[in-house]
This record gives C-alpha cells, sequence and structure tokens, in this order.
C-alpha cells in the first residue's frame, strides 16, 4: 500500500526547502518520509519522522 508516499515525499523535501538544509538534504528528507510510510499498511507514519531524520543524522 503505497498510499500517501507521495504526498509525503513531497512534505519532506519542503520542509528540507523551508529550513535551508539544501536541495540534496531535502530530497533525502523526502525519501525517507515516504520510504517509512510504503512499509506499512496506512498512510500514516507509524514512528516520529523528525525522530528519524535526526537518527539518519538529517538536519531538521
Amino acid at each position: 500500500d503505497t498510499t500517501g508516499a507521495g504526498d509525503l515525499f513531497a512534505a519532506g523535501f519542503l520542509v528540507g526547502l523551508v529550513r535551508n538544509v539544501g536541495h540534496e538534504n531535502a530530497g533525502r528528507l523526502g525519501a525517507l518520509a515516504a520510504a517509512e510510510v510504503i512499509q506499512h499498511i496506512g498512510a500514516r507514519p507509524l514512528v516520529s519522522l523528525k525522530e528519524l531524520a535526526k537518527a539518519k543524522g538529517l538536519l531538521v
């Protein structure tokens, strides 16, 4: 069930841009958010995306 993956990618990317982390890291944030949501059924993340990004070393 990939419902919401594109929306979460866009959200993560836009958060990165707004926070001036650069296009590459903004893309990583988007990919991280999309990857989390496609790992289970449903369109909502099961973990904190902020904490997930911190654990991966991405600035949030």
